[in-house]
């Protein structure tokens, strides 16, 4: 034998045989090498050892091997030729069960020219399976190391049990979890328009759970859904995050309809019968996709809620209409339909009321007008259609009242009216009228009796409440019309109980436009002046005849509410309050009765601590717990409380004067100009000194100038200029009056930071006229004489339209002017704005106020023309007579020393309407003058008080 280890040269062309351990023949893979092996060559020759030579290899592993699967379980396996070794001349290729193991799943060859294995015999792994793919070369040498595996990652296998259930406009989708394959991580259905291939419907849904809805569908519509289960990247069904998503074969298709519920009935339809409502409705707009199986009728107690009454079902799907059973006539029920199908019962229709009962009761209210050859029917509807709507009326005419007559002429309609014709004018008719409805004709009405034309019976309930300056005058039609129509009522003022000149009269006809002939039981009687009693009657008018009037007389007095008491003061004495005021300009037209003080303990409060009345022009109010208090006053007639002195006066400490009023200031570049009313009370002690200061934000002192013992009356405006106030400062002025004990300052007024400006009106007045409204303001105290006011009336009832409108000129200092062309006894809201150039002021609150005849408005533009001792007043006349004409002027002189005296010096009264009067011999040297007009309905508001220094010499 030779030695282990040595080789041997074999000859190209001579088949070499392996012996394996048992001398057995292995199968023919080209050269090799040995470490101790035995050849045969030919006869028996063995060679053991021998080297072969050096150009004979096998071939290197294939490089870039890679595995991907295909649309099924076949796997594309693709790699490089090797880089080491002979050239190869055919591929191996092995699917394997495990990384290590030797168990195939399956193979496959290639030839050497080849780079993949695919085509007629390709490797397959079953997809719900992992696999390792393994390549090897070989050529004639032999085969070469194989290629590192490749792993082939399982897919989740396709879901069972798919199964599709109806919902509105979709489908829920159901499955089973696959037994095979990885566990997949999420799962999307899809629905498709055929049962193989189509396209996709709808919105796919997925989800990690076994159901979801696909959604976007068409009711009553086939689909077919499928399913797939995805292995998804980053989950638990592989801990290597390659080949995602992996998805599984789709699953079986299963077929679904979508359905959803019915839509509402419509068109519901109910009509009441004896102890029934049949109910009828038409179909629904939608059926939801499956064909309606039923409706159900339900009966409630109320609109809402509760539980059903009673319900029916139609006798079969088409007939759509049912009865409700065993209800109560005359109760109101409310009914709701609604339909089913196989998915359900929808919706419910509105429920709608309906009441069950038999025959309609009668017609009420019958009233009949006799015509040419005709009578007229008018009635009320029944008190109870009987569950039944009726459908017509007949009015019937009989020449008897025996219930056996028979009809001699009728006449039927659908309102409340007919004429029946063919009539004869001097035969007396018993008219009676029925209703029908679907059961059938009411009971008639009890019959009326229409006698030959004839006048109406008067009016009667005649009713005429007190007015302001009118009667708003009611009362009810005639018991018997004896065969008329009433076109008019017309009410009548008197006197006396027994007059037969009428003052002033209104009538009553059918409003204009109206579909009513009947004219309205009211009218508006007036201009009747305050203060004086009435006596009304009421006739009833036809086209032939007058009916007698009302009976007895209606007295009536009419009257306003007296005016606001004016120029209010209060002094504290002790602990008690002396409250003075002036008597209203208008008592309303009847006595003032009483006037009340009350106290309160701030401007705007509720809270009361006393008061006093009082039939004259003061009272005391006894044991006040002390300051600050604030006092209002009323006057009360039998026609009513005034409204409250208004603002509340603050009660002045004993001693001290009242605050000066009406402060303004007006600004001149860096010149003020600080004006003011003297102080009403002056504490017992006259005033001896007036003061203005204006001061910054931070109170200190800019300026001041000082008027010492002023002369005029208490409407006497007063002046001083201030100097070096610079503009755009933000300032106030105060006014402080001084009497020898005490001072009293006013409320801080604000300084226009520069020259101009408008400021809005104060102190709003209106006094009402015939068809018009007399208006008047204070001006503000920015104001200057350039300065116009405009006035407004406004729609009360149409707010936003505006009525009426008038200018004052800037000339006048008292803004006055008429505001005409106004209904009577129509409530307006007025305003006032200033105007200057083109600035305007905003507006002042709105006053109600209602034109009406009345007192003459104040004579105003008043002058005092002052000789000696005497004194020639001038005025111009009012603006409004107030609807009657003047009849004359009175002027009053007050000694004006003292402001709380009202002591009359001098009256005078001028001839024929004259605007001018002379006073002589005056004993006072300070007066001031008022000056009223007088007309039928009373006396004017005084003019505003012109005060004037007396001379005691001539000039």
């Amino acid at each position: 034998m030779l030695e282990p280890n040595l080789s041997c040269t074999l000859l190209l062309g001579l088949k070499v045989f392996f012996l394996d351990s048992k001398g057995g023949r292995m199968q023919q893979r080209g050269v090799r090498f040995f470490r101790a092996s035995t050849l045969l060559i030919g006869a028996t020759l063995v060679l053991a050892g021998i080297p072969l030579p050096a150009h004979a290899a096998v071939p290197g592993s294939p490089v870039n091997v890679t595995a991907v699967r295909g649309s099924t379980d076949n796997i594309v396996v693709t790699w490089a030729p090797p880089t080491s070794g002979d050239a190869p001349t055919e591929y191996t290729v092995k699917a394997y069960q495990s990384v290590s193991g030797t168990t195939t799943w399956d193979a496959c060859s290639a030839p050497a020219s080849a780079t993949t294995c695919e085509g007629a015999d390709p490797l397959n792994i079953p997809r719900t399976s992992e696999g390792w793919v393994e390549v090897t070369a070989e050529n004639s040498s032999g085969v070469g190391p194989p290629a590192a595996r490749v792993q082939v990652f399982a897919y989740p296998g396709a879901p069972t049990g798919v199964t599709a259930s109806s919902a509105d406009g979709a489908l829920t989708v159901a499955w089973t979890a696959p037994t095979t394959g990885v566990a997949p991580t999420q799962y999307t259905a899809t629905a498709y328009s055929q049962v193989g291939g189509g396209s996709v419907v709808g919105t796919p849904c997925s989800t990690s759970t076994l159901s979801c809805q696909i959604t976007g569908l068409t009711n009553a519509t086939t689909y077919y859904i499928e399913v797939i289960a995805s292995c998804t990247e980053n989950s638990s069904c592989s801990s290597t995050t390659v080949n995602y998503p992996r998805d599984s074969d789709p699953s079986t298709r299963a077929a679904g309809v979508p359905r959803g519920l019915p839509f509402a009935p419509t068109g519901v339809d109910l009509l009441g019968g004896d102890s029934i409502i049949t109910v009828s409705w038409s179909a629904p707009s939608s059926d939801g996709g499956s064909p309606i199986t039923n409706y159900v009728a339900e009966a409630y107690s109320a609109a809402s809620g509760g539980s059903p009454v009673d319900t029916c079902n139609p006798a079969t799907v088409a007939s759509m209409r049912c009865i409700l059973e065993g209800l109560t006539n005359g109760t109101t029920y409310f009914v709701q339909v609604s339909a089913e199908n196989i998915s359900g019962s929808g919706p419910s229709t509105t429920r709608q009321s309906a009441q069950p009962g038999g025959r309609a009761t009668a017609p009420r209210n019958v009233e009949v007008f006799r015509g040419d050859g005709s009578l007229d029917v008018n009635w009320a509807a029944p008190i109870s259609d009987g569950g039944s709507t009726i459908t017509s009326y007949t009015a019937r005419a009989f020449t008897s009242s025996l219930s056996s007559a028979s009809a001699v002429a009728s006449c039927t309609a659908t309102g409340l009216s007919c004429t029946i014709n063919g009539l004869v004018n001097a035969t007396t008719y018993y008219v009676s009228v029925t209703a029908t409805t679907s059961v059938g004709a009411s009971p008639p009405s009890p019959r009326v009796t229409v006698r030959a034309s004839a006048a109406p019976s008067a009016p009667r309930e005649v009713k005429a409440p007190r007015g302001n300056g009118f009667s708003k005058v009611t009362w009810r039609a005639p018991l018997n019309l004896n065969g008329s129509i009433i076109t008019s009522y017309i009410a009548r003022a008197y006197r006396t109980a027994q007059s037969t000149d009428v003052l002033i009269s209104c009538e009553s006809k059918p409003e204009l436009g109206s579909t009513s002939t009947t004219p309205p039981l009211t009218c508006d009687l007036g201009p009747l002046p305050n203060g004086t009693t009435y006596y009304i009657d009421v006739i009833a008018v036809t086209s032939r005849f007058v009916s007698e009037p009302s009976s007895p007389r209606i007295a009536v007095l009419t009257a306003a509410t007296p005016d606001v008491p004016r120029v209010v003061t209060a002094t504290q004495v002790g602990k008690d309050v002396v409250v003075r005021w002036m008597v209203p300009v208008s008592d309303g037209g009847q006595s003032i009765s009483r006037y009340t003080a009350t106290a309160y303990d701030s401007p705007t409060s509720d809270s009361t601590v006393g008061s006093c009345t009082s039939s004259g022009d003061s009272c005391t109010i006894r044991n006040i717990a002390g300051p600050p208090l604030y006092i209002e006053v009323t006057a009360t007639t039998v026609a009513g409380t005034s409204t409250p002195s208004n603002p509340r006066v603050k009660v002045v400490l004993f001693g001290s004067p009242s605050e000066p009023r009406d402060v303004s200031t007006q600004r001149d570049g860096k010149r003020v100009i600080v004006s003011w009313l003297r102080s009403i009370d002056n504490g017992d002690t006259p005033v001896t000194s007036y003061t203005a200061q204006i001061t910054d934000t931070n109170e200190r002192l800019l300026g001041s100038c000082f008027v010492k013992t002023p002369k005029g009356g208490l409407d006497t405006r007063l002046s001083c200029t201030i100097g070096g106030i610079p503009a755009k400062v933000r300032a106030s002025a105060v006014v402080t009056a001084k009497n020898s004990t005490s001072s009293t300052s006013s409320e801080p007024i604000a300084v226009p930071a520069r020259s101009g400006g408008v400021g809005t009106p104060r102190e709003l007045q209106v006094f009402a006229a015939e068809r018009s409204l007399v208006v008047s303001a204070k001006r503000a105290p920015t104001d200057d004489s350039k300065t116009a006011y405009v006035f407004t009336a406004w729609s009360k009832s149409e707010k936003g339209k505006i009525l009426a409108r008038c200018i004052s000129p800037a000339q006048i200092s008292q803004p006055t002017c008429l505001l005409k062309g106004l209904t009577n006894y129509t409530p307006v809201w007025v305003e006032a704005q200033a105007q200057r150039l083109e600035q305007i002021s905003p507006p002042t609150s709105r006053i109600e106020a209602t034109p009406m005849a009345s007192v003459p408005s104040p004579p105003w533009g008043v002058t005092i023309a002052v000789k000696g001792k005497d004194a020639k007043v001038r005025w111009q006349a009012p603006l409004s007579d107030g609807g009657y004409p003047v009849r004359g002027y009175t002027v009053t002189a007050y000694s004006d020393t003292d402001p709380t005296d009202d002591t009359i010096v001098g009256r005078c009264t001028p001839r024929k309407n004259a605007r001018t009067c002379t006073f002589t011999g005056l004993p006072t040297e300070y007066i001031s003058v008022t000056v009223v007009a007088t007309n039928p309905v009373g006396v004017s508001q005084p003019s505003p008080p012109v005060g004037r220094n007396v001379p005691v010499t001539a000039p």
